[in-house]
């Protein structure tokens, strides 16, 4: 159930109304019953409600394989320092989205072969 306070407008008392009234505690169940129309039923839930929840969880589902940029630059420092330790490595430039800056990383790339 708390993956289900990381999507918009689900708060904590949002979430316990849903798993009174419909015993869902997980995103699948969730947008199963936004779908169905279920949720419409309950208080302060329209379908404007449900249409912003529906694009909350496809928006999550997308980035929730990525990274945060700022942990990606942390994590990638830490294998290229552990890259760089190996004898004849000169150099390593981390590439791809994290040296593009995007906001989100799903991976990381070195741009060419580490230099030896």
């Amino acid at each position: 159930m708390l993956e289900l306070l990381r999507l918009p407008g689900m708060g904590p008392k949002t979430v316990a109304l849903i798993w009174s009234a419909l015993q869902i505690a997980d995103i699948d169940a969730l947008e199963a019953a936004a779908r169905e129309g279920h949720l419409n039923t309950l208080p302060r839930m329209g379908e404007k409600f449900t249409t912003k929840l529906l694009k909350g969880i496809e928006d999550y589902r997308r980035n929730s394989s990525r990274f945060r940029i700022d942990h990606a630059h942390e994590h990638a420092n830490r294998i290229a320092d552990l890259i760089r330790a190996f004898p004849g490595i000169e150099d390593i430039t981390p590439a791809g989205s994290l040296r593009r800056g995007r906001e989100t990383v799903g991976d990381l790339d070195s741009s060419s072969p580490a230099r030896v």
